[in-house]
């Protein structure tokens, strides 16, 4: 299974939640055609930010309830984002003209 580098938790994160079962380290490096080193440091990121965990037989099992956000819900995220900063810019500038005595408050 090739899988692209854009995302390599997330691709880690994708073959645990599609295993039956959870996975060795060997298991996971066929997998995803990486070598053991460079899975190791990739599980240690991925563990850190809680997007796996390791089992007390040494597998390793997609953290439970964290899903990867969608498209949809990132472009509903960067939409408010957007609406809040035209929000603040536009009170930036009120501030800014009501300070330099441009409009009284």
């Amino acid at each position: 299974m090739t899988r692209a580098a854009h995302d390599p938790i997330g691709d880690l994160v994708l073959v645990l939640r599609q295993a039956a079962e959870p996975l060795t380290i060997r298991e996971l490096a066929i997998e995803l055609c990486l070598r053991d080193r460079a899975l190791a440091y990739l599980l240690a990121g991925a563990r850190r930010c809680g997007a796996v965990v390791m089992l007390d037989d040494g597998r390793y099992a997609a953290a439970p309830g964290r899903q990867r956000s969608t498209r949809r819900a990132l472009a509903e995220l960067l939409d408010q984002v957007r609406a809040c900063e035209a929000e603040w810019r536009l009170d930036d500038r009120l501030d800014f003209q009501a300070r330099s005595g441009k409009i009284r408050t």
